[in-house]
């Protein structure tokens, strides 16, 4: 950021785009939203993955599971989902990964 002319103070918080979460296509996985150039591309897979989890948090109390809004918003029916889950004992949380 500091290329861009920004200093960040302590507690501050910056904006940003996940490129690549994994880091295996690009070792950068994220980068400030104001060095940002469209042909960065971004993490398709991982925004999916944010925007279902946001989407089951308010349905979930409605009856509708994560995994069936992720098969009706995506068409495919997930093999394991990335979401936190309780675990057989109920005293803690998991986590899971999403392979569409």
């Amino acid at each position: 950021m500091q290329e861009a002319g920004v200093a960040l103070k302590p507690g501050e918080t910056a904006e940003y785009i996940i490129i690549d979460a994994s880091g295996k296509k690009n070792p950068e996985k994220a980068k400030p939203y104001i060095m940002y150039r469209s042909e960065d591309g971004y993490d398709i897979e991982k925004y999916t993955e944010l925007t279902l989890k946001s989407i089951a948090v308010l349905l979930e109390p409605l009856g509708y599971s994560f995994e069936k809004i992720s098969e009706i918003i995506t068409g495919v029916k997930a093999k394991h989902l990335n979401r936190k889950s309780k675990d057989k004992t109920g005293s803690g949380w998991v986590q899971g990964t999403l392979n569409f």
